[in-house]
């Protein structure tokens, strides 16, 4: 076949490129393994170009535009409903979550370490086990009935900060 321009609607390799949704520099691969012709001034035929569009082999690797599109604005959807689960207070951060856990944890442990100095005077004046089973009882349930409320006090902070936050 000659380079004959007769007939031909010829196109820029930009023009090309913009229609095949690629950089210029893939044309000119597509040109150099023989799968678009160039012709006069190094254009492209433009019905051969709209052939190389409607039949070149997609990748099967390659990414779907429209599926790409849909999950990006599914993230930035999931994005946005996380932001507004962490400003109306219904998501906390983990960092504060550790924080609280961290305090919950040590005041209990230093609570029931206090135990043992606390009801030991008590118990050699105990007339039997139950007594005795009764005294450590009381004591460990005012522990945690201490510490209970003391959460309850910082729920009750936080709440009110987020509400004014």
């Amino acid at each position: 076949m000659s380079d004959s321009t007769d007939n031909r609607n010829l196109i820029s390799q930009t023009e090309a490129a913009r229609r095949l949704f690629c950089h210029r520099s893939t044309i000119i691969k597509y040109v150099n393994e023989g799968l678009l012709r160039r012709y006069a001034g190094g254009k492209l035929d433009e019905n051969e170009v709209r052939d190389f569009v409607k039949n070149r082999p997609i990748k099967q690797d390659a990414p779907d535009y429209y599926v790409e599109r849909a999950r990006h604005e599914q993230f930035k959807a999931d994005l946005a409903q996380l932001e507004l689960k962490k400003k109306s207070g219904e998501l906390i951060p983990v960092d504060e979550v550790v924080r609280d856990w961290g305090q919950m944890i040590t005041a209990c442990k230093t609570r029931l370490l206090a135990l043992p100095s606390k009801i030991s005077p008590r118990l050699p004046g105990c007339d039997d086990v139950r007594e005795m089973e009764q005294i450590i009882k009381s004591e460990i349930l005012e522990a945690l009935d201490e510490l209970s409320s003391q959460r309850s006090q910082s729920v009750t902070e936080k709440d009110s900060m987020v509400e004014s936050g």
